[in-house]
């Protein structure tokens, strides 16, 4: 294990024993220049889009008042919309110690990614950046989806300079995401024939749509579409062998989501263990901070009475001081109702931050992690 991976390793347990956020979502705009049918967050960036965005001076102090967060991604709106990410990522990497950032993007924009690595590979030599580039279908499907041509050509350039990058810089990665909806689901073997041939090197996975839909109807199809696609992917996958965390993670982490997905989405599963608000933060572009995406839309809350307004706070009112924030009257109450509430939710990343704090199921993770890197098998 190289110097890296080790730092990764340590920062995390530290956060650990720290009782720092392990996760921390962080929206830096609520622009965007695509028009994604399912996008969750839709309503939400036109409600946000007239408050200003928090500058770069205000998410560095942010940074430095986090602990230690292992892991940083950073969301919108279109995250390359702004022109200062590399720097807002130098910040957590500086102050926070951040080993891992996650980059979510619509891939209109290689430029800018290229542009970001390149910083990046500068500002923070000792971290992982990993991409997050749609996959919605074939072309004709994929453009529909995102409400712009040639967004799918956009994304395969994009993805050349991703993979042209890692040569010279290993840290690098990037994953094919798609978003199985009411749009597209019809089309899922082709869309799965498609990512495991001609795109067979890059890790693939299969994301169902959640929240309040942009197109309200997107979350309206079958269920079995998406069990048949996940685990016709589960069967075909192979996963290579790489130094890099991502891929192997998110390779180990694919087993865990279907079944528990698939109980939400029936209603069979109401009462996952979760860690939102405390080892899950999410803190949107105008400051205000919550303990997950889900709880900001009461209704999509599986409890039997979330609160009607699950905001921790707002970082303007702390001078963007997070820890004096979660040491708030409001922070704490959340918490508590958290902590007496079980929930549930399709939120890949909540299921992975809590997977990740389970003894036993890290152990489970960890074992099919370690074998599927031996056998290049996922």
């Amino acid at each position: 294990m190289i110097p890296r991976q080790l730092r990764a390793a340590a920062h995390w347990a530290a956060s650990l024993a720290q009782g720092s956020p392990q996760y921390l979502v962080l929206y830096v705009t609520s622009r965007c220049n695509a028009r994604c049918r399912m996008c969750f967050n839709w309503d939400g960036m036109a409600a946000r889009r007239a408050v200003p965005t928090q500058s770069l001076e205000e998410l560095t102090r942010l940074a430095r008042t986090a602990g230690r967060v292992p892991h940083l991604t950073l969301s919108g709106g279109e995250p390359l919309m702004r022109d200062d990410v590399a720097e807002i990522l130098h910040a957590f990497y500086r102050h926070a110690g951040t080993p891992f950032f996650t980059v979510p993007t619509n891939s209109l924009r290689p430029d800018r990614v290229g542009a970001l690595i390149h910083r990046f590979a500068g500002l923070c030599p000792g971290a992982f950046l990993n991409f997050c580039l749609p996959f919605h279908g074939p072309e004709a499907v994929h453009d529909d989806i995102m409400g712009i041509p040639g967004a799918f050509a956009k994304r395969d350039e994009t993805l050349r300079v991703v993979e042209a990058a890692r040569a010279a810089h290993p840290n690098v990665s990037c994953v094919l995401n798609c978003v199985l909806s009411q749009f597209n689901h019809q089309h899922w073997r082709e869309t799965l024939d498609l990512a495991l041939g001609p795109y067979a090197g890059v890790p693939f996975g299969v994301a169902y749509a959640r929240g309040v839909t942009h197109e309200r109807d997107a979350v309206n199809f079958p269920l079995e579409s998406y069990l048949k696609m996940y685990g016709e992917l589960l069967a075909r996958r192979r996963v290579g062998r790489s130094l890099n965390p991502y891929p192997v993670l998110q390779a180990a982490m694919a087993r865990e989501y279907p079944e528990t997905v698939a109980g939400v989405v029936a209603g069979d599963v109401r009462n996952l263990p979760c860690r939102a608000g405390s080892g899950i933060l999410v803190v949107f572009d105008d400051g205000k901070v919550y303990p997950c995406e889900t709880l900001v839309n009461p209704e999509c809350c599986t409890a039997a009475a979330p609160p009607a307004d699950a905001c921790m706070g707002d970082l303007h009112d702390t001078g963007h001081d997070l820890a004096a924030l979660l040491r708030g009257d409001k922070a704490r109450n959340i918490l508590r109702w958290r902590r007496q509430n079980l929930c549930a939710c399709t939120w890949e990343c909540a299921v992975t931050n809590s997977a990740l704090h389970s003894p036993r199921t890290l152990l489970r993770i960890g074992g099919s992690a370690l074998r599927q890197w031996l056998s290049g098998k996922g």
